[in-house]
Protein backbone atom coordinates (compact mmCIF):
# COMPACT_ATOMS: atom_id res chain seq x y z
CA UNK A 1 0.00 0.00 0.00
CA UNK A 2 1.02 3.67 -0.01
CA UNK A 3 4.38 4.31 1.69
CA UNK A 4 5.09 0.58 1.55
CA UNK A 5 2.90 -0.35 4.52
CA UNK A 6 0.99 -3.63 4.55
CA UNK A 7 -2.80 -3.78 4.58
CA UNK A 8 -2.71 -5.18 8.11
CA UNK A 9 -0.56 -2.30 9.38
CA UNK A 10 -2.82 0.28 7.73
CA UNK A 11 -5.86 -1.31 9.41
CA UNK A 12 -4.01 -1.23 12.73
CA UNK A 13 -3.32 2.49 12.34
CA UNK A 14 -6.93 3.17 11.33
CA UNK A 15 -8.17 1.44 14.48
CA UNK A 16 -5.80 3.46 16.68
CA UNK A 17 -6.91 6.73 15.04
CA UNK A 18 -10.55 5.70 15.40
CA UNK A 19 -10.04 5.16 19.14
CA UNK A 20 -8.41 8.59 19.38
CA UNK A 21 -11.29 10.29 17.55
CA UNK A 22 -13.87 8.63 19.79
CA UNK A 23 -11.88 9.74 22.84
CA UNK A 24 -11.64 13.31 21.56
CA UNK A 25 -15.37 13.41 20.76
CA UNK A 26 -16.17 12.23 24.28
CA UNK A 27 -13.91 15.03 25.58
CA UNK A 28 -15.70 17.66 23.50
CA UNK A 29 -12.82 18.13 21.06
CA UNK A 30 -13.74 17.80 17.39
CA UNK A 31 -10.61 19.01 15.61
CA UNK A 32 -6.90 18.20 15.77
CA UNK A 33 -6.11 21.81 16.63
CA UNK A 34 -7.91 21.31 19.94
CA UNK A 35 -5.54 18.62 21.14
CA UNK A 36 -3.48 19.47 24.21
CA UNK A 37 -0.75 17.68 26.10
CA UNK A 38 -3.28 16.97 28.85
CA UNK A 39 -5.63 15.25 26.41
CA UNK A 40 -2.80 13.14 25.04
CA UNK A 41 -1.80 12.18 28.59
CA UNK A 42 -5.38 11.12 29.37
CA UNK A 43 -5.63 9.12 26.15
CA UNK A 44 -2.39 7.29 26.95
CA UNK A 45 -3.87 6.40 30.34
CA UNK A 46 -6.65 4.52 28.54
CA UNK A 47 -3.99 2.11 27.26
CA UNK A 48 -2.96 1.02 30.76
CA UNK A 49 -3.40 -2.73 31.12
CA UNK A 50 -2.38 -3.60 27.56
CA UNK A 51 0.83 -5.45 26.80
CA UNK A 52 3.85 -3.07 26.68
CA UNK A 53 4.56 -4.00 23.06
CA UNK A 54 0.93 -3.19 22.16
CA UNK A 55 1.16 0.22 23.82
CA UNK A 56 4.41 1.00 21.99
CA UNK A 57 2.80 0.03 18.67
CA UNK A 58 -0.24 2.22 19.23
CA UNK A 59 1.80 5.23 20.29
CA UNK A 60 4.01 4.79 17.24
CA UNK A 61 0.92 4.83 14.99
CA UNK A 62 -0.25 8.05 16.67
CA UNK A 63 3.13 9.70 16.16
CA UNK A 64 3.00 8.93 12.45
CA UNK A 65 -0.55 10.26 12.22
CA UNK A 66 0.34 13.52 13.98
CA UNK A 67 3.55 13.88 11.93
CA UNK A 68 1.57 13.41 8.72
CA UNK A 69 -0.98 16.00 9.88
CA UNK A 70 1.72 18.55 10.65
CA UNK A 71 3.69 18.03 7.43
CA UNK A 72 0.49 18.42 5.40
CA UNK A 73 -0.46 21.56 7.37
CA UNK A 74 -3.62 20.16 8.92
CA UNK A 75 -2.25 21.47 12.22
CA UNK A 76 0.17 24.28 13.01
CA UNK A 77 2.03 22.44 15.76
CA UNK A 78 3.85 19.06 15.82
CA UNK A 79 1.47 17.32 18.24
CA UNK A 80 3.70 14.24 18.23
CA UNK A 81 6.05 15.86 20.75
CA UNK A 82 3.35 15.35 23.38
CA UNK A 83 3.82 11.58 23.10
CA UNK A 84 6.75 10.41 25.18
CA UNK A 85 8.84 7.52 23.92
CA UNK A 86 8.52 4.40 26.05
CA UNK A 87 11.82 2.84 27.15
CA UNK A 88 13.01 0.07 24.87
CA UNK A 89 12.27 -3.35 26.27
CA UNK A 90 13.41 -6.76 25.28
CA UNK A 91 10.70 -9.31 24.66
CA UNK A 92 9.54 -10.82 27.92
CA UNK A 93 8.78 -14.16 26.30
CA UNK A 94 10.93 -16.35 24.13
CA UNK A 95 9.32 -17.81 21.03
CA UNK A 96 7.97 -21.34 21.17
CA UNK A 97 10.37 -23.58 19.27
CA UNK A 98 9.36 -27.11 18.35
CA UNK A 99 11.69 -29.97 17.52
CA UNK A 100 11.22 -31.79 14.23
CA UNK A 101 9.42 -34.60 16.05
CA UNK A 102 7.04 -32.11 17.64
CA UNK A 103 6.45 -30.44 14.28
CA UNK A 104 5.49 -33.81 12.80
CA UNK A 105 3.15 -34.48 15.74
CA UNK A 106 1.60 -31.05 15.22
CA UNK A 107 1.03 -31.69 11.52
CA UNK A 108 -0.37 -35.14 12.27
CA UNK A 109 -2.90 -33.68 14.70
CA UNK A 110 -4.64 -31.58 12.04
CA UNK A 111 -8.05 -32.98 11.07
CA UNK A 112 -8.16 -32.64 7.29
CA UNK A 113 -11.32 -34.71 6.76
CA UNK A 114 -13.36 -31.53 6.19
CA UNK A 115 -12.90 -28.52 3.88
CA UNK A 116 -11.66 -26.08 6.53
CA UNK A 117 -9.37 -28.76 7.94
CA UNK A 118 -7.85 -29.27 4.48
CA UNK A 119 -7.26 -25.52 4.29
CA UNK A 120 -5.66 -25.41 7.74
CA UNK A 121 -3.51 -28.46 6.96
CA UNK A 122 -2.08 -26.90 3.79
CA UNK A 123 -1.49 -23.57 5.52
CA UNK A 124 0.29 -25.17 8.48
CA UNK A 125 2.49 -27.19 6.14
CA UNK A 126 3.50 -24.01 4.30
CA UNK A 127 4.48 -22.46 7.61
CA UNK A 128 6.26 -25.54 8.95
CA UNK A 129 8.12 -26.66 5.83
CA UNK A 130 8.95 -23.29 4.26
CA UNK A 131 8.68 -20.83 7.12
CA UNK A 132 6.33 -18.53 5.22
CA UNK A 133 4.72 -15.72 7.18
CA UNK A 134 0.99 -16.10 7.78
CA UNK A 135 0.31 -12.93 5.78
CA UNK A 136 2.10 -14.34 2.74
CA UNK A 137 0.30 -17.67 3.13
CA UNK A 138 -3.09 -15.92 3.24
CA UNK A 139 -2.29 -13.88 0.15
CA UNK A 140 -0.93 -16.80 -1.86
CA UNK A 141 -2.37 -16.87 -5.40
CA UNK A 142 -2.84 -19.75 -7.82
CA UNK A 143 -0.28 -18.11 -10.12
CA UNK A 144 2.35 -18.36 -7.36
CA UNK A 145 2.72 -22.12 -7.77
CA UNK A 146 5.00 -23.49 -10.50
CA UNK A 147 3.78 -27.08 -10.52
CA UNK A 148 6.09 -28.18 -13.37
CA UNK A 149 9.27 -27.12 -11.58
CA UNK A 150 7.93 -27.71 -8.05
CA UNK A 151 8.55 -24.13 -6.96
CA UNK A 152 6.53 -21.63 -4.98
CA UNK A 153 6.95 -17.89 -5.52
CA UNK A 154 5.78 -15.07 -3.26
CA UNK A 155 6.19 -11.32 -3.17
CA UNK A 156 6.69 -10.90 0.55
CA UNK A 157 4.28 -8.44 2.07
CA UNK A 158 6.70 -7.36 4.79
CA UNK A 159 9.91 -6.89 2.81
CA UNK A 160 8.43 -6.36 -0.69
CA UNK A 161 11.08 -8.77 -1.97
CA UNK A 162 10.54 -11.82 -4.16
CA UNK A 163 11.11 -15.24 -2.64
CA UNK A 164 11.24 -18.49 -4.56
CA UNK A 165 11.49 -21.80 -2.72
CA UNK A 166 11.22 -25.49 -3.61
CA UNK A 167 7.75 -26.96 -3.14
CA UNK A 168 8.01 -30.08 -0.94
CA UNK A 169 5.89 -33.04 -2.05
CA UNK A 170 3.69 -33.12 1.05
CA UNK A 171 2.97 -29.40 0.71
CA UNK A 172 2.14 -29.81 -2.97
CA UNK A 173 -0.25 -32.70 -2.36
CA UNK A 174 -1.92 -30.83 0.51
CA UNK A 175 -2.50 -27.86 -1.78
CA UNK A 176 -3.91 -30.13 -4.50
CA UNK A 177 -6.20 -31.86 -2.01
CA UNK A 178 -7.54 -28.53 -0.78
CA UNK A 179 -7.98 -27.12 -4.28
CA UNK A 180 -9.80 -30.24 -5.51
CA UNK A 181 -11.71 -31.36 -2.44
CA UNK A 182 -11.91 -28.49 0.03
CA UNK A 183 -11.85 -25.08 -1.62
CA UNK A 184 -15.27 -23.62 -2.44
CA UNK A 185 -16.03 -22.89 -6.09
CA UNK A 186 -15.07 -19.25 -6.55
CA UNK A 187 -13.37 -16.90 -8.99
CA UNK A 188 -11.21 -15.49 -6.20
CA UNK A 189 -7.51 -15.66 -7.25
CA UNK A 190 -6.40 -16.56 -3.71
CA UNK A 191 -5.63 -20.19 -2.97
CA UNK A 192 -7.04 -19.93 0.55
CA UNK A 193 -10.47 -18.35 0.74
CA UNK A 194 -13.21 -17.64 3.24
CA UNK A 195 -15.54 -20.63 3.60
CA UNK A 196 -18.67 -18.51 3.84
CA UNK A 197 -20.62 -17.35 0.79
CA UNK A 198 -19.77 -15.59 -1.47
CA UNK A 199 -16.31 -17.16 -0.82
CA UNK A 200 -14.35 -14.06 -1.82
CA UNK A 201 -11.13 -12.95 -0.18
CA UNK A 202 -8.60 -14.74 1.99
CA UNK A 203 -9.45 -15.85 5.54
CA UNK A 204 -9.21 -13.13 8.18
CA UNK A 205 -6.35 -13.28 10.66
CA UNK A 206 -8.91 -13.22 13.47
CA UNK A 207 -10.54 -16.42 12.18
CA UNK A 208 -7.32 -18.42 11.85
CA UNK A 209 -5.17 -16.91 14.61
CA UNK A 210 -6.00 -19.72 17.03
CA UNK A 211 -5.51 -22.56 14.56
CA UNK A 212 -1.94 -23.44 15.54
CA UNK A 213 -2.68 -23.16 19.25
CA UNK A 214 -5.71 -25.45 18.88
CA UNK A 215 -3.64 -28.04 17.01
CA UNK A 216 -0.90 -27.79 19.64
CA UNK A 217 -3.48 -28.88 22.21
CA UNK A 218 -4.65 -31.77 20.02
CA UNK A 219 -1.04 -32.88 19.62
CA UNK A 220 -0.62 -32.78 23.43
CA UNK A 221 2.25 -30.32 23.10
CA UNK A 222 2.54 -28.25 26.26
CA UNK A 223 3.23 -24.56 25.82
CA UNK A 224 5.03 -23.00 28.77
CA UNK A 225 3.65 -19.71 30.03
CA UNK A 226 7.01 -18.12 29.35
CA UNK A 227 6.76 -18.90 25.61
CA UNK A 228 4.90 -17.18 22.79
CA UNK A 229 3.07 -19.53 20.43
CA UNK A 230 1.09 -19.13 17.23
CA UNK A 231 1.73 -19.12 13.49
CA UNK A 232 5.15 -17.52 13.91
CA UNK A 233 6.21 -20.51 16.03
CA UNK A 234 6.39 -22.53 12.81
CA UNK A 235 8.83 -20.02 11.34
CA UNK A 236 10.93 -19.94 14.51
CA UNK A 237 10.99 -23.73 14.66
CA UNK A 238 12.18 -24.11 11.07
CA UNK A 239 15.00 -21.64 11.67
CA UNK A 240 16.11 -23.31 14.88
CA UNK A 241 15.97 -26.83 13.46
CA UNK A 242 17.98 -25.77 10.43
CA UNK A 243 20.54 -24.26 12.78
CA UNK A 244 20.79 -27.56 14.65
CA UNK A 245 21.73 -29.23 11.38
CA UNK A 246 24.64 -26.81 10.95
CA UNK A 247 22.97 -24.76 8.23
CA UNK A 248 24.66 -21.36 8.21
CA UNK A 249 22.71 -18.28 9.20
CA UNK A 250 23.01 -16.78 5.72
CA UNK A 251 21.23 -19.76 4.16
CA UNK A 252 18.57 -19.71 6.88
CA UNK A 253 18.06 -16.02 6.18
CA UNK A 254 17.62 -16.77 2.46
CA UNK A 255 15.05 -19.47 3.17
CA UNK A 256 13.08 -17.15 5.48
CA UNK A 257 13.26 -14.34 2.95
CA UNK A 258 14.95 -11.75 5.15
CA UNK A 259 16.09 -8.50 3.55
CA UNK A 260 18.90 -8.32 6.13
CA UNK A 261 20.75 -11.56 7.05
CA UNK A 262 21.18 -10.28 10.61
CA UNK A 263 17.41 -10.47 11.05
CA UNK A 264 17.73 -14.25 11.38
CA UNK A 265 19.26 -13.82 14.82
CA UNK A 266 15.83 -12.87 16.17
CA UNK A 267 14.54 -16.32 15.16
CA UNK A 268 17.36 -18.11 16.92
CA UNK A 269 16.86 -16.61 20.40
CA UNK A 270 16.48 -19.82 22.34
CA UNK A 271 18.27 -20.87 25.49
CA UNK A 272 21.10 -23.37 25.24
CA UNK A 273 19.30 -25.89 27.44
CA UNK A 274 16.43 -25.78 24.97
CA UNK A 275 18.78 -26.32 22.04
CA UNK A 276 20.11 -29.52 23.61
CA UNK A 277 16.62 -31.03 23.43
CA UNK A 278 16.43 -30.75 19.65
CA UNK A 279 17.64 -34.15 18.48
CA UNK A 280 16.59 -34.30 14.84
CA UNK A 281 15.91 -37.79 13.66
CA UNK A 282 17.74 -39.10 10.60
CA UNK A 283 16.42 -41.01 7.64
CA UNK A 284 12.90 -40.90 6.19
CA UNK A 285 11.64 -37.74 4.56
CA UNK A 286 12.40 -35.45 7.51
CA UNK A 287 14.26 -32.18 7.66
CA UNK A 288 17.74 -33.70 7.43
CA UNK A 289 17.20 -34.85 3.84
CA UNK A 290 15.74 -31.51 2.79
CA UNK A 291 18.62 -29.39 4.07
CA UNK A 292 21.01 -30.42 1.31
CA UNK A 293 18.44 -29.43 -1.29
CA UNK A 294 17.89 -26.07 0.36
CA UNK A 295 21.62 -25.35 0.59
CA UNK A 296 22.29 -26.43 -2.97
CA UNK A 297 19.41 -24.55 -4.55
CA UNK A 298 18.39 -21.60 -2.40
CA UNK A 299 20.88 -19.07 -3.75
CA UNK A 300 20.10 -20.13 -7.29
CA UNK A 301 16.33 -20.21 -7.15
CA UNK A 302 16.14 -16.87 -5.37
CA UNK A 303 17.37 -15.36 -8.60
CA UNK A 304 14.83 -17.16 -10.82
Amino acid sequence: MEYGHSHGYVKHCQNVIKDLILFLDASGVHALRGITSGLISRFVQTLVGLEPVTIVGRLSALRQYFRYSYLNKYVDFPIEIYILHAPQRTRSKLPLVLSEEEIENLIGAVDFTNPIGKRDYAMILLGARLGLRIGDIRNLKLKNIDWSNKLIWVLQNKTKQELVLPLPDDVGWALIDYLKNGRPVTDCPNIFVIHNAPYTGCPMISSISGTVNNVLKKANITVEKTKRSGWHSLRHSLASNLLQNNVNVSTISDILGHSDPMTAKHYLRVDMNGLKKFRLRSGGDGLCQRIGFFQANTHHILKV
